[in-house]
């Protein structure tokens, strides 16, 4: 699905174009199908299953990689064969595109199919003159690609070089709309807009696998009171005595716990981040707040770890499913009271530094591997170099 929110609330926050970014994403909803850069992007990556990840960064990445190859297709539409732009005579540049299309061999199709698609943004940007001899052109192209790749004399075209005919077709309707959008995304691809979208894709980091993301806000403050005001030392007071902190490595305690019952046969891990489009739970210094959740299902129990980054503020919470009896999601949906209510257990990361996050996971894993009256009955305790609750 297309959101428009949630594409911006992924963009990083040190993005330099950030708030110019708006109408440039927009040219990738399905309702701006015609423009030069949304077809593209469908050429690119397919239905709608492949096009809108659930993933917003993941979605994101996808638009920036679409970006940045038609940068660089019109770039080399400059740089290497002399083009101006839209508008500008084009006799040249389809001269030398159509030559080297129609005198490459089938161990140069990949390159082939490039150029017949570099000659369909010449051609829809061509003026009046122009126009129709440069639709001509990509017509016979896109009959040279198809019997290179199927290595006959056969009038079937491949499906590249069919969506090519038919985005330059005249006869399919609102041919002169994505005229003038193609006129208009090329421009501004040729004067550098598109730069920084393009360059997005690098700011994201490696690509992830395709991941979930809560539809739901995970342990509400209730009627606490938010923070009231940021000290420079990324450190505040609370109601209470003890100080809340930002601490992202309390999220490392997830992967800890996968880590360590991985051993553990017939267990699947997945983690639930908080969906960005969502109004955060809290911030300090303008980091999120909000609950990454553990999914571990069992047979068909799932149980539940969810971990706050807010030190000094949110304790770990635990679901057991053969003790709550009842979804992970609606126990956590409310408040820490409520949830504690619904038989979750909270477990505080306290100790020394350089193992409390450690010590944290290991007290988690005890939770998940006793038997359920412990859980309900019993708190870690360390023991014989190990945690564990019930037994000792």
């Amino acid at each position: 699905m297309f959101n428009i929110k949630r594409l911006l609330a992924a963009v990083p926050a040190n993005f330099p174009a950030a708030e110019s970014i708006a109408a440039q994403l927009w040219r990738f909803s399905p309702e701006q199908a015609n423009t030069y850069l949304g077809w593209r992007f469908v050429r690119d990556h397919g239905e709608d299953n492949v096009r809108y990840p659930d993933d917003p960064i993941e979605q994101l990445r996808l638009i920036a990689d679409t970006v940045k190859r038609e940068c660089a297709r019109i770039y080399e539409l400059r740089d290497d064969f002399g083009w101006r732009g839209p508008l500008s005579n084009p006799e040249i540049p389809i001269a030398k595109l159509g030559a080297q299309v129609f005198s490459a061999g089938p161990l140069h199709i990949d390159r082939a199919n490039d150029l017949l698609d570099s000659l369909v943004v010449i051609a829809m940007t061509s003026d009046d003159t122009w126009v129709d001899r440069a639709i001509d052109v990509v017509e016979s192209a896109a009959d040279s690609v198809s019997r290179m790749s199927d290595g006959t004399s056969s009038s079937t075209l491949t499906v590249n070089a069919r969506e090519a005919y038919r985005y330059v077709a005249r006869e399919l309707g609102k041919f002169e709309d994505r005229r003038w959008l193609a006129m208009v995304d090329t421009d501004q691809i040729f004067r550098g807009e598109f730069d920084e979208l393009a360059n997005l894709a690098g700011q994201l980091g490696p690509p992830k696998s395709p991941g979930e993301y809560l539809d739901r806000q995970v342990l509400p403050p209730g009627t606490r009171q938010a923070f009231q005001e940021i000290k420079t030392d990324d450190t505040q007071l609370v109601r209470r005595s003890r100080p809340a902190a930002y601490d992202e490595d309390r999220l490392g305690v997830l992967e800890l716990v996968q880590a360590k019952m991985r051993r553990n046969a017939g267990l699947q891990f997945r983690v639930l981040r908080p969906d960005p489009s969502l109004k955060p739970r809290d911030t300090l210094s303008g980091a999120l707040a909000d609950y990454h959740v553990l999914v571990v299902t069992s047979g068909i129990l799932e149980h539940a770890v969810a971990v706050s980054p807010m030190a000094g503020q949110d304790a770990i919470y635990i679901v057991r499913a053969d003790v709550s009896k009842e979804p992970w999601q609606d126990v956590l949906t409310g408040t820490k009271q409520r949830a504690r209510a619904l038989k979750a257990k909270s477990l505080r990361v306290t100790g020394d530094q350089a193992w409390k996050h450690k010590h944290a996971a290991e007290k988690v894993v005890a939770y998940l591997t006793c038997d359920s009256y412990s859980f309900r009955t019993s708190s870690p305790v360390y023991y014989g170099g190990r945690w564990s609750v019930g037994i000792y």
